[in-house]
C-alpha cells in the first residue's frame, strides 16, 4: 500500500475517534498577559516537556465518547525559558 493511503487513512480513523486540533496553536494567541481572577483559566492539565509515551497520556482524555463538560484543556510546555517569543 502507499504511505500516503495509509497515513490519510490513520488521520482520518484519529479524527473520528478523538477530539483533535491540526497543528500547533499560536503561541501569540493563547498567551494572556495575567491568568490572576481569569475564568477561562482553569482546570487545564499542563505537562511540561515531551514523554515517549505522552501520546498514550493524551488519547484517553481526547475520546470522542467523552461529553464536553468532561473535556479538560492540555497544555505542553516545551523548550526553553529564553526561546520564547516576544519580549
Amino acid at each position: 500500500m502507499d504511505s500516503q493511503y495509509i497515513h490519510e487513512a490513520e488521520n482520518k480513523k484519529l479524527m473520528a475517534e478523538y477530539y483533535v486540533t491540526e497543528g500547533r496553536a499560536d503561541l501569540m494567541n493563547v498567551t494572556l498577559a495575567s491568568l490572576e481572577n481569569n475564568p477561562s483559566v482553569k482546570n487545564h492539565i499542563i505537562v511540561c516537556g515531551i514523554h515517549s509515551a505522552i501520546k498514550s497520556f493524551i488519547m484517553p482524555l481526547r475520546k470522542r465518547y467523552l461529553k464536553d463538560h468532561q473535556l479538560q484543556k492540555i497544555v505542553i510546555i516545551t523548550g526553553e525559558p529564553d526561546e520564547r517569543g516576544g519580549d
